[in-house]
């Protein structure tokens, strides 16, 4: 038994991960998981060390590094990753092939291989995770936006639902009259990005949402050279924890957009919750000066609303969208078939994906949690504070 001990130990020493200085690397992955639990457990402490201290200049420097740059700087290292990767695994391929025709000492290189990938795969994931929290992950144990603003956990009842679609719908209409095109015809962007970027930047800055620190960044979202790819993932837009960087699919119909920049910008701000992004974007773009965001704003609450409000009175609800106008009417379905004509295999699988994603960081629901906007504009409707106003504008 004590030479079975000793044959352990020197095959232990021949390897060189239980070194301290290895060992140390394959524990920085359950190092950074039990960092997360604890994180998750003092939500005031992450509010107040890392939410409105620490991830503020994060993000103001992550800002101006990538503002340098008009494309995703996301994109181009995942290229060159994968390209790199791809090179090396042909070059080893071919290399042993050529030096080892028989198989049995190809397999034995394999497994060996296979074994040292494993080790490395961990260790890369244990450094990943542990900056995607240092750069943005620990918001998700931050006190959310709800909480924030007071507003719980609001019950949803269908009088209220549909009161408010109503006006949502009677404001998109009313924007749209005021764009200056046919009352029939499909709205179009009326702005550059850069003056898209701006107003959200501007009205977020304006809006002051508590716990917001970050004031007027300078990183303006960007637009995916991949957008083809996130099209058929059925995704609009994605935040970039790595680099800083809101980034959206150029692709999506015009109207969809400024809810989709803002959306991405919200997390941006700190705030992880899909349904309290949502309700971000809706309150940024509903309150700007400019009428189109205003536009979008108002018939992205009206499709929200009049589709949970489907659920409980399908009737009321079908009332509604029929008042809705040719213009905003064409756009909804602007937006329809764009996803409808993407739509693949691959979409259910990216949404799988991201509902594990959310999930592992504690979002409760998962990928519903992006309609938890519904139960918050009634929230804030209680309060007067959504649609408050004649022309439609909060806050």
């Amino acid at each position: 038994m004590i030479e079975a001990g000793l044959r352990s130990l020197r095959w232990l020493r021949a390897r060189s991960w239980w070194r301290p200085a290895s060992l140390g690397r394959v524990l920085i992955l359950p190092a950074a998981l039990l960092a997360q639990r604890i994180a998750f457990g003092l939500p005031d402490l992450v509010e107040s060390a890392y939410s409105r201290s620490l991830y503020p200049l994060v993000a103001h420097t992550l800002a101006w590094a990538n503002a340098w740059f008009p494309l995703s700087v996301a994109e181009a290292i995942a290229l060159a990753v994968l390209t790199w990767l791809m090179w090396r695994l042909v070059s080893r391929c071919r290399g042993r092939v050529a030096t080892e025709p028989t198989l049995r000492p190809w397999l034995q290189r394999a497994r060996a291989a296979a074994g040292r990938l494993a080790l490395r795969t961990w260790i890369v994931a244990g450094w990943a995770f542990l900056a995607f929290l240092l750069l943005w992950g620990f918001n998700y144990a931050r006190p959310p936006l709800a909480t924030r603003l007071g507003l719980g956990t609001p019950e949803i009842e269908a009088p209220e639902v549909l009161e408010l679609a109503g006006r949502a719908v009677a404001a998109a209409n009313l924007d749209h009259r005021q764009l200056g095109i046919s009352v029939d015809a499909a709205s179009r962007l009326p702005m550059t990005l850069r003056e898209l970027n701006a107003a959200i930047d501007a009205r977020y800055q304006a809006l002051r949402l508590p716990g917001d620190e970050l004031g007027n960044l300078a990183s303006p979202a960007k637009p995916l050279l991949s957008s083809t790819l996130f099209s058929y993932l059925g995704i609009s837009g994605i935040y970039i924890p790595f680099t800083g960087e809101p980034s959206f699919n150029r692709l999506v119909p015009a109207v969809a957009l400024p809810i989709t920049v803002a959306h991405e910008k919200a997390h941006q701000r700190g705030i992880t919750d899909e349904g309290e992004a949502n309700l971000a974007a809706a309150l940024a773009c509903a309150g700007a000066d400019d009428v189109y965001l205003r536009y979008a704003a108002h018939l992205y609450i009206g499709i929200v609303l009049v589709g949970a409000a489907s659920r409980y009175a399908p009737h009321e609800a079908a009332e509604i969208w029929a008042s809705l106008d040719g213009g905003p009417a064409a756009d909804v379905d602007a937006i329809r078939e764009f996803w409808d004509s993407y739509r693949s295999r691959a979409t259910p699988l990216a949404a799988g994906i991201n509902d594990a994603y959310l999930r592992s960081n504690r979002v409760p629901g998962g990928v519903q949690s992006y309609g938890r906007v519904v139960g918050l504009l009634v929230g804030l409707s209680r309060r007067g504070e959504v649609l408050a106003s004649p022309a439609g504008r909060p806050w």
